[in-house]
């Protein structure tokens, strides 16, 4: 009886162990086949927005309504070369694009509450364009764009995103030439559609975070940068450089704050290239992520820079 009694439960033992591990196969299943289907609708919807940008892009793109001139115009004659700066409604918020004498869009602004503060940040573009500081960034896509922050290191504008170098040099340049001289004006239209841009938010309240992310600070000719790494290695994020190891520190931990502030944001740039942006508590950008060729590939890297970013180890 005891034999029997010991064989039976071992028996039972075993059936309840195939159970679970049914029950955990089932279970990822489902999870994967839920994966598989909010990326598929990802897609559809990508694609869809995309179908439509590309019949307005067909489209002659109508001039805003000069309604109100925020800043005087250039009167200079004589001037063979004119670029443009828009104010536009955004939703409740404002907006500007910076454009060439040739209609090429240079770059898009972050959002302001009011037309007050977009026209400041408009005259803070031209003095900084002046005065501040070009960064060209290479991502680990080999992808480039430029960033212009004051001498405060405060971001003022971000480019788009260039396949080169030298593509992204010469949209400093062309940065340079037409920022300071050019006419501004304002509509009331949102014309983001004109230029097939796209921003969203990005709600991270559901992202767990996990103990095992690493941070590692790099350096290189003097200067100082960080790169976050998942629990398998991969690269999720590169900071920009740094005077000091001692300020990367400081702004490694500004960036563990950051992220538990659940402000980001996913932007389309003119190539359909997607980057997330990062914000503190008052809306100022503050972080740049990596490059990424479809947004649900750049909603993953949000994701994985969450997750492992806000406990990660700190390796110098």
């Amino acid at each position: 009886m005891c034999l029997f009694g010991r064989k039976k439960k071992k028996q039972e033992q075993e059936a309840m162990r195939k159970a679970a591990e049914e029950r955990a196969a089932l279970e990822a299943q489902k999870e994967k086949e839920r994966k598989e289907k909010e990326a598929k609708r990802l897609e559809e919807a990508l694609r869809a927005h995309n179908e439509q940008a590309e019949k307005l892009s067909k489209l002659k793109e109508p001039e805003p309504v000069e309604e109100e001139p925020v800043v005087e115009e250039n009167k200079k004659s004589g001037r063979k070369y004119n670029g443009k700066i828009i104010i536009y409604k955004d939703g409740e918020n404002y907006r500007y694009v910076l454009k060439a004498s040739n209609g090429e869009l240079l770059c898009t602004s972050e959002t302001y509450s009011s037309k007050q503060t977009v026209t400041a940040a408009v005259e803070t573009l031209k003095n900084n364009v002046e005065n501040g500081i070009f960064s060209v960034y290479e991502d680990k896509h080999g992808r480039f764009q430029y960033v212009l922050t004051s001498k405060t290191n405060r971001i003022i504008i971000v480019g788009e995103i260039y396949s080169s170098r030298n593509t992204c040099l010469s949209a400093i340049e062309s940065v340079k030439k037409f920022a300071t001289t050019a006419d501004v004006v304002y509509s009331e239209e949102d014309i983001k559609q004109h230029y097939n841009i796209l921003e969203e938010t990005f709600d991270a309240n559901e992202v767990e975070s996990a103990p095992n992310g690493k941070i590692e600070i790099v350096e290189e000719n003097g200067k100082y940068y960080y790169v976050l790494k998942a629990s398998n290695g991969v690269l999720l994020f590169t900071s920009k450089t740094f005077s000091s190891s001692k300020t990367c520190l400081t702004n490694i931990e500004n960036f563990k704050q950051l992220l538990s502030l659940n402000n980001f944001k996913i932007y389309m740039d003119k190539n359909k290239i997607y980057v997330f942006k990062i914000f503190n508590k008052v809306n100022s950008l503050m972080i740049i992520g990596e490059h990424y060729d479809s947004l649900a590939k750049c909603k993953s890297a949000l994701t994985s820079v969450i997750r492992f970013g806000k406990e990660a180890k700190v390796v110098e």
